[in-house]
This record gives structure tokens, C-alpha cells and sequence, in this order.
């Protein structure tokens, strides 16, 4: 019997060194649970079986409400087609020109923190970058103008994994009081958001919400479709980031290989530029791969069937451990550390990147990555360009699961400007 929730990521590690490439059958706080650390299972799973398998996140649902990123079947693509046909037409050059804009903010306040005697970087600072290119891409308000506070958004998603293994029914005394306080934060948020209801601010992506939300018997709520999108957009983004900066900090020779790269092309206005820039897309890649910031995916079997070797029965519970299938020796030779190529490879066509696995398959894909991967290039270049990254701790990773992974209490990492 384990018993799970905030803490989940340690134990997928362990798991994807103990039980390395294969899957695991365990109980999770008495819920009979198949832990997939193999590929092939789980594109099983997500994608040419996906229809047995559906997304299994009450928690989430009750802490954000009803949005395409906990709903099933027609009620997920009723959801999907609301936001979707934005995500697949933003504009990339609007998109670099705000992250490079937002980055040299954000890398300015760590390059603050780090000179006043800080010793982590503070993640309240990613999201506000993340949030910030979202917001202005897709609703042509800055974050300063929304009024929205992120840490509320960041704050109901660690709610949600918090509870998400907590059982059907099984609510004690603690969990209860915390609930109160889920439901007037959500109260809260809600409140944030109803400026998007000003008729001017309303624009075509608000419009088809609106539009959703007013149809008869319709589940469309705007500030809750609304919520889940703003913290899917940017939470994941955010993560990555931190993640990044670790990674940058704990490699100090990569790091300087790739700011050489990034001098020679120091002025990106498009994503053709910047995914042109191999070092730079593979180290996001790897970054991907060996701190995915979303480590998991929790579906249930509808029906029963059969993963590999094992049998499931209907209402089973499925984690696709992120964790574990890029961490598989059969694949990475080296699966804890970084994997770097030559000059001639892109992830972008590695199907077994951590870019080609970490946003999900099938039908159920990330609607954002390639507005993720524009922004986080973006990012990540400016970081390189400005600034230099040395850890100030030795101690491995505290893994936190909050709906995304982060490290607990922050990176343990200086930035200081670049002086070349």
C-alpha cells in the first residue's frame, strides 16, 4: 500500500531505476493503479486505444471547473473547439517579440534577487513571464492591465494534486477545512476573471466562449474555461523554465556552448530562427526529458482490457509515467543525464525527445506545444544572451508535484548578468 499525493514524483523516480522500461501493478491509497513505464504502452493507452481510456481528474474538475482539459468525449471536443482554432493560429513572431520582451523582465528580477543574497530562484516569477506572453497573445491585455493574480491560478492547481489520490468518499477532518479554503480561493479567481466579460475587452477567442456559454443547456462557463486554459498556458511554460535554469546552472560548460550559439544568432524575430539553433532546441529537450513538467497523466479504463501483460478491469486506474518511459535504458543510454548530439540533429523529429513525448499523444496532445516550444525558445535564448547561472547548492532535487513538477522551495541557483 503507498500512500500518495504531492510527493508522487520521488517515487516514479525510484521506480523508472528499480523497474527500469517496465510497467508496475501497485495499490495507490487502496486504488488498484498500473503505473506504464513502457512507450508502446502507453501509446496504447493514449492514443490507438484511447477510447477505453478516460481522463480520471475529479479533483482538478472541482478545483477549475468544466474546461476541455478534464472533460471526455463530446463534451471534451465541445470544450476543445472553443480555444483550439486560436492556439493553432497565434502568431509566432508576436509570440518571440513578447517572450524575449517578458524574458529580459524576469531574468532582470532573478539577476535582483541573486545580487540581494537570494539563494533560490523564485518561481512566482516564470509564471508571471508565462502568464504575462499568454495573456497578451491571446487577449490583448497585458497581465499588469487583467488584474489576474497568478499565485491564486498556481495556488488552485497545487489543490488539485494535493487531492488527487485521495479516494472516492474519503474526506477527513483536515481535508475537509482545506476544501473550505479551495472554494474561496476558486471564488476568488472567479472574480479576477469576470473583466473578460467587459464588452471591451471582448475579442473573437471571447466571443466563441461567450457565444458557447449562452447556448441552452450548454456546461460553458467563461471564467471557468477561462481558468484552466490561463493555468494550462502558462504553469507548464513556468516549470520548464525553472527546470532550465537548474539544468543550465549544473552545466556550466553546455552553458557556455550555448551562449556562443545564441551570439551568433542574437537578434531571433521567428520561430524559424530560433528552432534553427540546434543546441539550443536540444538542451530544451533534454530539459523536457529529464524534468517533465507535467510527470504524469492519470487516465481510467472504461472497459476491461489488456496493457502488455496485464490484465485491467473496468474502472482501473492508468498512470503514464513521463518519468519513467525517458528515463528507459533502452532508449537512453544514459537516462539521467544530459544527452547531447551533434550539430546535425533536431528533437523536433525525434519522435523519442523529450519535446516528441513530453506534451502527450493521440488525441488528447497538448493544444498548446507548439506555442510552448516558441515561447520557451524565446525564453531560454534571452536567459543565455543575459545572463550566467552557478548553482549554490549540491543537494539533489526535492521533486513536488503541484500539476506541474517543480523543485520544492525553489532552484538552488545564482544568476548574475553577463559581463562578455
Amino acid at each position: 500500500m503507498h500512500h500518495l499525493s504531492t510527493d508522487i514524483c520521488h517515487y516514479l523516480y525510484s521506480l523508472a531505476d528499480e523497474q527500469n522500461g517496465n510497467n508496475v501493478s501497485l495499490e495507490l491509497n487502496g486504488v488498484s493503479t498500473l503505473i506504464v513505464q513502457n512507450r508502446e504502452d502507453a501509446e496504447y493507452v493514449l492514443r490507438r486505444n484511447y477510447e477505453n481510456y478516460e481522463k480520471n481528474m475529479a479533483w482538478f474538475k472541482q478545483a477549475l471547473g468544466t474546461s476541455r482539459f478534464f472533460e471526455n468525449g463530446q463534451i471534451w471536443k465541445l470544450h476543445k473547439n472553443l480555444t483550439q482554432p486560436f492556439l493553432n493560429r497565434f502568431d509566432d513572431q508576436q509570440t518571440v517579440k513578447l517572450s524575449i520582451h517578458h524574458a529580459q523582465q524576469g531574468v532582470a528580477q532573478l539577476i535582483d534577487d541573486s545580487c540581494a543574497g537570494q539563494p533560490t530562484l523564485d518561481d512566482g516569477i516564470f509564471r508571471k513571464m508565462a502568464m504575462a506572453v499568454f495573456i497578451e497573445n491571446f487577449f490583448q491585455v497585458s497581465l499588469e492591465e487583467s488584474g489576474i493574480n497568478i499565485d491564486n491560478i498556481a495556488e488552485l492547481m497545487e489543490f488539485s494534486s494535493e487531492f488527487s489520490f485521495i479516494p472516492a468518499g474519503i474526506l477527513n477532518t483536515q481535508h475537509r477545512r482545506r476544501l473550505v479554503k479551495l472554494r474561496a480561493l476558486r471564488r476568488q479567481v472567479n472574480a479576477d476573471l469576470k473583466i473578460f466579460r467587459d464588452p471591451e475587452r471582448i475579442n473573437p477567442l471571447l466571443a466563441r466562449i461567450l457565444n458557447a456559454e449562452a447556448e441552452p443547456g450548454s456546461q460553458v462557463v467563461l471564467e471557468e474555461e477561462l481558468m484552466a486554459f490561463l493555468a494550462a498556458g502558462s504553469e507548464s511554460t513556468a516549470a520548464t523554465m525553472s527546470w532550465v535554469c537548474y539544468l543550465l546552472a549544473n552545466h556550466p560548460e553546455q552553458q557556455e556552448r550555448l551562449y556562443q550559439e545564441v551570439m551568433m544568432h542574437p537578434h531571433p524575430t521567428n520561430w524559424q530562427q530560433l528552432s534553427q539553433m540546434p543546441g539550443l532546441m536540444t538542451f530544451i529537450s533534454e530539459a523536457l526529458r529529464l524534468y517533465p513538467p507535467i510527470p504524469i497523466i492519470i487516465r481510467q479504463a472504461i472497459g476491461a482490457d489488456k496493457i502488455g501483460n496485464d490484465a485491467i478491469s473496468a474502472r482501473q486506474n492508468i498512470i503514464i509515467s513521463f518519468i519513467g518511459i525517458m528515463r528507459n535504458k533502452n532508449v537512453y543510454p544514459n537516462p539521467a543525464e544530459l544527452n547531447l548530439r551533434d550539430e546535425d540533429y533536431s528533437p523536433l523529429n525525434d519522435k523519442e525527445s523529450g519535446i516528441g513525448i513530453s506534451f502527450s499523444h493521440g488525441p488528447r496532445i497538448c493544444g498548446g506545444k507548439d506555442f510552448a516550444l516558441v515561447e520557451l525558445a524565446g525564453f531560454v535564448h534571452t536567459f543565455l544572451k543575459q545572463a550566467s547561472f552557478t548553482l549554490t547548492s549540491d543537494l539533489p532535487p526535492r521533486f513536488y508535484w503541484k500539476s506541474q513538477m517543480i523543485n520544492q522551495g525553489g532552484q538552488p541557483v545564482r544568476v548574475t548578468p553577463r559581463l562578455d
